[in-house]
Formats: structure tokens, C-alpha cells, sequence
């Protein structure tokens, strides 16, 4: 078989590293075409359904591996990770009536909309977190085919959701097809851009990044690739980096992840900020968030 890259279907792709978490007998592939990673071999639809079903224990397993490291607890990390995302984005979702976000896990990002009124639904592949969405009082389901061809939405949103897809281009065209006119699909991803991958060259961060949950990593313009392939167009683009200088230092002096504290108090007057405003201005940053509407 091939290693074709799975976003623009080049064929020249290069191994780029051999280390997989949670997947010991997969390598990393990197496609110079359009700048993305991708994990080889694929996995079939077998081995990732599989994967979905045990996808709580394996978050439940990572979070194990992060928490020595931080200040904070796994779970606290998650739902700061929400607030933040809610903080810069949330403008997106003014005005409108309707929300469908896939891969809302126990909907941490509906609950920050519920109180503006809107129809909040969400799927989740993991059985329990379909149950606590409906016990939330949104509707639930757990695959995009179970949500009504019918139905129509403002909003469809995923947020780190899109490098677990197996086939990216048909997941967007099924979500623009639940698009209302005038609807937008709001994306939020991890970049290969991320600069301890594309500016450090950290092997210690590569062995920590990739992971058997993503089976692709996007570059920016692979993000666009794929939308326009799918049948978008009106891209709007931001780039986010959500770890600053004091992790990034932790990661050069340790190998690890997490913010030293002593690190974090010392950048605390301006140079953090300056440092991650400097970054997202090259778009050279871990985060991407997109914001399209089908093509005319």
C-alpha cells in the first residue's frame, strides 16, 4: 500500500518519526505538498470504531500522562481549554438560532450558548457522553448519520475534532450539507505549524504529539484544502497559540509538558504576550480556528 497523504493525495510523502502514543506499531508520515502529518498504516473502520469505544479510557490515560507535569488537574486543562476557545470565538455564534457541534463530548462549549436561546444539539461517538448531552437537556446523538438529513442548523461547529476523522473531505460535505443558507461551519484544530514542531524541531514534543486519536495533523493550508474540496468557500481564518513562552521552555529544559511556575511569574511582564502575539502573527501557532460557508 501507498502512504498517499490523505488531505491533497500526493504520493511522495517521507517518514518523518517513528513514534506513535498509544499506537506502537505506527510511524508519522509528513507530506511537503501540503504540509500536513499523517499516521501510516491507516487504521481500518474496524480498528477505529473500536477506538471510539474505549475513547474515554484512552482520554482517561493521556490525562495521567499530562498531570504530573501541570498545575492542574487533567479535566481542570479541558475546561480552561473551552473558556478560552468561547472567549475568542464566540462572536461567531452571535445572532444565530441553531447549533450543532460534533464531537461535543459532555458539551462544555453548549453550555457557554445556552443561555442565548438557541437549538443546541450534539453528537458524540462515546456512548456515555451521547447520554449526558441529553440528560443536559440538548439533543443527543452519536454519529453525524443519526442527526435527521432534514435538519438544518446556523452553526456546525467541531472543535478538535477534524484530525480524528478518517476521511476529512467526506465528514465536512456531510456537515455542509446541515448548514441553513447563509450557515457557517466553525473549526478548530491543532497545527503542524505549532512552533515545537515546526520551529524547535523537539523530538521529546514528538514523541508526546503524535498520538493514535489523530490520525493527521493539518497545516493551514491543508485546513483550506479541505474545505474548498468539501464545497466551501468564504474561509476566514485565525491563528491561535495557546501555550506560551514558560511551556515552551519547559518543554526545551525538561521535556515535558506543562508551565513551570517559576518560569510563568518571570515572563509575566509583557514577554509572554509579546512572544505568542509574534507567533500567531507568522501563523505559526498550535491552534487554527476556520470559519467557512458553502461555496455560491
Amino acid at each position: 500500500m501507498n502512504a498517499v497523504c490523505p488531505v491533497c493525495g500526493a504520493g511522495d510523502t517521507r517518514p518523518y518519526w517513528q513514534k506513535v502514543w498509544g499506537a506502537p506499531r505506527k510511524s508519522v508520515r509528513a507530506c511537503d505538498g501540503c504540509g500536513s502529518f499523517f499516521l501510516w498504516p491507516p487504521s481500518s473502520e474496524s480498528e477505529q470504531a473500536e477506538f471510539d469505544r474505549r475513547y474515554t479510557d484512552y482520554i482517561s490515560e493521556r490525562g495521567r500522562a499530562v498531570e504530573p507535569h501541570a498545575k492542574s488537574q487533567f479535566s481542570e486543562m479541558v475546561e480552561d481549554s473551552i473558556a478560552i476557545r468561547h472567549a475568542d470565538i464566540g462572536s461567531w455564534f452571535d445572532g444565530v438560532t441553531s447549533v450543532l457541534e460534533i464531537g461535543a463530548e459532555t458539551g462544555g462549549f453548549l453550555d457557554h450558548l445556552r443561555d442565548r436561546g438557541m437549538l443546541l444539539v450534539g453528537v458524540d461517538a462515546a456512548p456515555e457522553y451521547a447520554a449526558i448531552l441529553n440528560k443536559k437537556g440538548y439533543i443527543g446523538y452519536r454519529y453525524i448519520n443519526d442527526v435527521p438529513a432534514s435538519s438544518r442548523f446556523d452553526r456546525v461547529c467541531c472543535f478538535s475534532l477534524l484530525e480524528h476523522i478518517r476521511e476529512p473531505v467526506a465528514f465536512l460535505a456531510r456537515a455542509g450539507a446541515l448548514l441553513a443558507p447563509g450557515g457557517q461551519i466553525v473549526i478548530e484544530v491543532p497545527s503542524a505549524a505549532d512552533p515545537l514542531l515546526a520551529l524547535y524541531e523537539l523530538p521529546a514534543f514528538k514523541d508526546f504529539y503524535f498520538q493514535a486519536m489523530h490520525p493527521q495533523v493539518f497545516s493551514p493550508r491543508a485546513v483550506e484544502m479541505l474545505l474548498q474540496r468539501a464545497g466551501f468557500g468564504r474561509i476566514e481564518r485565525r491563528f491561535k497559540q495557546r501555550y506560551g513562552l514558560a511551556n515552551h521552555l519547559q518543554w526545551l529544559r525538561k521535556g515535558v509538558p506543562g508551565g513551570a511556575p517559576e518560569l510563568a511569574a518571570m515572563l509575566a511582564n509583557g514577554v509572554d504576550g509579546a512572544y505568542i502575539a509574534a507567533l500567531e502573527k507568522a501563523g505559526m501557532t498550535d491552534t487554527i480556528y476556520v470559519a467557512a460557508a458553502m461555496a455560491a
